[in-house]
Formats: C-alpha cells, sequence, structure tokens
C-alpha cells in the first residue's frame, strides 16, 4: 500500500487534485493569513522605496546646498 492511498482524499473520484488542495490550503493558512501577508509585504516595500528616496533627497540637497568641493581641494 502507498502512502498516497491512505490518504481519504486521495480514494475519492478526484484524488491527485484533492491531495495538492489539502497540502496548497494547508500550508498557506486561511486566506485572511495570506491577504495580511500581502499588505504587510506590501507595506514593507513602500516604507523601503520612501526611506531610500528620503535618503536620496537628503543628499542631494546637502551637496547642493551646503557642500564646498573648494574646502576639500584647498589643501
Amino acid at each position: 500500500m502507498s502512502p498516497l492511498s491512505a490518504s481519504p482524499s486521495v480514494k475519492s473520484g478526484n484524488g491527485a487534485a484533492n491531495y495538492m488542495m489539502t497540502n496548497r490550503q494547508q500550508s498557506n493558512g486561511p486566506a485572511e493569513t495570506r491577504d495580511v501577508k500581502k499588505w504587510i509585504r506590501l507595506a514593507v516595500v513602500i516604507f523601503y522605496l520612501l526611506s531610500v528616496s528620503l535618503a536620496s533627497i537628503v543628499l542631494a540637497t546637502y551637496y547642493i546646498l551646503f557642500w564646498d568641493a573648494k574646502e576639500v581641494y584647498a589643501r
């Protein structure tokens, strides 16, 4: 007897599809959990992009307004 034949979902008419669907549902959890994970991932990506953009804007502002290359190379 193979391990697949021992599962009750495999004994039904569409056994392979039921077995695969059961494993997929167990690994991903409920739909609400997947939705929460997607929102968290989206929030992390947006936060990362905003923080990198803000850092580049701060550096560009510093180099445009405050940094003087003549002071560095005058030595």
